[in-house]
């Protein structure tokens, strides 16, 4: 899924201003704690096509997997969206340094990538926790452990 939502709008999935909607996909691991590999595999995937290389494919990944971790452990709504909010502003702009762009634009595709992963996250993700937490009954998975209302605050 990460994949196809990644190359489905391939021209917002890449750059200074990303608005990639596979990252919304980022909550998974709020209720399926295992999640977070397969985001991890999907963003080595899907970065294939990135202009920004192999850095991209594996800073990304790894990127993608830290925050899948700690999204896994926090658990508690809004804060387990902030991971990878945090942790991907923070990297890509330090991986389009590594392709070649000034280091001077350090800070502002800090503010950019970081704007771009909060639409999507808390546009898209924040819904689709709360769709996945309606429907949790219908998934039997034993990883899967019980989200209460106490968990959000």
């Amino acid at each position: 899924m990460y994949v196809a939502l990644t190359y489905a709008v391939l021209e917002l999935s890449y750059g200074n201003v990303q608005f990639r909607f596979s990252e919304a996909l980022t909550v998974l691991p709020v209720f399926f704690p295992s999640a977070y590999i397969g985001l991890a595999v999907g963003c080595a995937v899907g970065n294939l096509l990135s202009s920004y290389g192999v850095a991209d494919i594996v800073l990304g990944s790894l990127t993608t997997l830290v925050a899948g971790f700690l999204t896994s452990k926090i658990k508690k709504v809004p804060w387990a969206l902030l991971p990878p909010i945090v942790l991907n502003a923070l990297v890509v702009p330090y991986i389009i340094i590594l392709a070649g762009a000034e280091p001077a634009t350090y800070w502002l595709n800090v503010l950019t990538v970081g704007g771009g992963q909060t639409v999507v996250i808390f546009g898209l993700g924040l819904p689709l926790y709360y769709l996945i937490k309606s429907r949790l009954h219908m998934f039997k998975f034993e990883t899967t452990e019980k989200i209460s209302d106490e968990q959000e605050e």
